[in-house]
C-alpha cells in the first residue's frame, strides 16, 4: 500500500510526502519558473503520477513523484494561467484557466487529455444552445470538476458575447457556471442562461458535480469568493445554503465521495465548514483557522478520514475531519500553498443499488475498508435482490446499509475506483 501527499505553491515549490505528513522532500519542479504552481493533483489509484498547472503556461507531469517532469501541453507563454487540474480516472484530465491576451483583455480556456495526460488540446468553450459560437468575450475559469469522462461543471467570472436568447446583464465581470454532458465540446449556461450571481468579481475558487440518484438529477455545489451556491436541478436553478460572515471569504471545496464535504473560509471569520448533506446545511467544525486557507484536501486512510489544509504558508494535518489539526511543514521563505493532493493505491469496492420497485431510485455504496458491509457480502451477490436501506449520514450511523424488512434493492454492478469513489458508476 502507498499513500503519497502533494502540494505546491509559489516559487513553483513542489513538495511530497511518503509517510502522510511526517517528512517532507522539495522536489525541483521543470522549468523552474519563478511563477506559482495553483494546482497539483495525483491521478486516481496511481499516488506516484501528478499533474501540476500554475501561471507559467504549462502543464507539467510527473511519473515518479516529481522527481522528474515532462511537459504535457502546447509551450504557451507566461501569458497563460492554468488555475486548475482535474484527472478524472486513469485516461482523461481536464484543466481550466486564462489566457491573458492583454493586460485588459483576458479570455477562459479549456484543455483536456485523453491519453493520460501525455498531451492535452485546446477545446473553445462553445455555447450548446448556438452550435459553433464562443460563449465568452472576456473572462476567467478558475475551477472545474468531472466525474464522468463526459459530465462536467466549470465556474467561470466574465463576460457572455451578445448571443440569441441570452439576458444582457451588463459590463461587469459576474459569475457562471457552465455543464456539460459531452465532454467539453459544447457548455450549457445554468441558471436558465443567467449569471449564478451578480456580484462584480466575485470569483470562484471550488465546485462540484454528483449524481443525485434518487431523482435522476445532478447536484452542483460552488463555493466562490464572496458566495455560496447549490443547485439540486442540474443547475436550472440554485439557492445559496450559508452566507459568509462580514469580513470573511470562501476559499477551497474538498469532499471525499459525495459526502462529506468541506470548504475553508479565510478573512477575520476563518473556519473550516463540513457538510454531510451533500452541500444542504453546513457546520464549523473548526474557527479562527488564519488569514488565508487557499488549499485542502481529505481522504479516506485505511482506517480514519485524514486530510490537509494550509494556513498562509504553513500545511496542516487533521486526523478527524478537520475539528482539530496539528503541523505538518512549513514552506520556506513563508510562499503560500496553493494546493494539496492526497492519492492511494488501494482500491475501493463500489455498488450501485436500484429499487426493485422504482428503478428511477439509485444509491451508490461504497466499501472503503474491507470486501464486506456491517456483515453483508456485496460481491457475491451481483445481480440479486437484498433487503437494505441506504444511511445517507455517516455520522448519525457509520453503517453504510441496514436491515429494515422492507425496501428491496437490486445489486446492479460493482466497481472499482480511487480517490473519487464511485460516481463513474452511474454511466459505466
Amino acid at each position: 500500500m502507498a499513500i503519497v501527499t502533494y502540494y505546491c505553491g509559489e516559487d513553483a515549490l513542489v513538495k511530497v510526502s511518503t509517510d502522510e505528513g511526517l517528512t517532507w522532500i522539495t522536489r525541483n519542479y521543470s522549468p523552474g519558473s519563478p511563477g506559482i504552481l495553483y494546482d497539483i493533483m495525483a491521478w486516481p489509484l496511481q499516488p506516484d503520477k501528478v499533474t501540476t498547472v500554475g501561471n507559467v503556461g504549462l502543464i507539467q507531469m510527473s511519473t515518479d513523484q516529481g522527481v522528474s517532469w515532462n511537459n504535457a501541453s502546447p509551450v504557451l507563454g507566461s501569458n497563460v494561467t492554468f488555475e486548475e487540474v482535474w484527472n478524472i480516472d486513469s485516461t482523461y484530465s481536464v484543466v481550466c484557466g486564462t489566457n491573458n491576451v492583454t493586460p485588459l483583455f483576458y479570455t477562459p480556456v479549456f484543455y483536456k487529455s485523453i491519453d493520460a495526460g501525455v498531451s492535452y488540446t485546446s477545446l473553445p468553450i462553445r455555447d450548446a444552445a448556438n452550435p459553433g459560437t464562443d460563449l465568452f468575450k472576456t473572462g476567467k475559469a478558475m475551477t472545474i470538476h468531472f466525474m464522468t469522462p463526459l459530465v462536467g461543471v466549470m465556474g467561470i467570472i466574465g463576460n457572455l458575447n451578445t448571443l440569441p436568447g441570452y439576458p444582457v446583464v451588463g459590463s461587469n465581470e459576474v459569475l457562471y457556471v457552465l455543464l456539460t454532458l459531452d465532454g467539453g465540446v459544447t457548455w450549457e449556461v445554468t441558471n436558465n442562461k443567467f449569471p449564478i450571481d451578480l456580484t462584480d468579481l466575485n470569483n470562484p475558487w471550488g465546485i462540484k458535480i454528483s449524481y443525485d440518484a434518487p431523482s435522476t438529477e445532478y447536484i452542483i455545489n460552488l463555493v466562490a469568493e464572496k458566495t455560496l451556491h447549490r443547485s439540486i436541478d442540474s443547475g436550472v436553478t440554485y439557492s445559496s445554503p450559508e452566507f459568509y460572515p462580514t469580513g470573511t471569504a470562501g476559499r477551497h471545496l474538498t469532499w471525499i465521495g459525495d459526502t462529506p464535504l468541506w470548504y475553508t473560509r479565510s478573512g477575520t471569520g476563518s473556519s473550516m465548514q463540513q457538510s454531510l448533506t451533500v452541500g444542504a446545511g453546513w457546520n464549523t467544525i473548526q474557527a479562527s483557522l488564519g488569514s488565508i486557507s487557499r488549499a485542502a484536501h481529505f481522504y479516506q486512510g485505511p482506517v480514519i478520514i485524514t486530510g490537509f489544509y494550509s494556513i498562509d504558508s504553513r500545511l496542516l494535518k487533521t486526523i478527524d475531519e478537520g475539528a482539530s489539526s496539528s503541523p505538518s511543514d512549513i514552506t520556506p521563505a513563508q510562499q503560500l500553498i496553493w494546493a494539496v493532493w492526497t492519492e492511494q493505491d488501494i482500491p475501493f469496492k463500489c455498488y450501485l443499488l436500484q429499487d426493485c420497485q422504482d428503478p428511477t431510485r439509485q444509491f451508490i455504496f461504497t466499501d472503503q475498508i474491507s470486501g464486506t458491509a456491517c456483515g453483508f457480502d456485496f460481491a457475491s451477490n451481483i445481480g440479486n435482490t437484498v433487503v437494505i436501506q441506504y444511511i445517507l449520514d455517516p455520522a448519525s450511523n457509520p453503517c453504510p446499509v441496514v436491515a429494515d424488512g422492507v425496501t428491496c434493492w437490486l445489486i446492479v454492478q460493482e466497481a472499482t475506483c480511487g480517490t473519487e469513489f464511485c460516481n463513474q458508476i452511474i454511466t459505466s
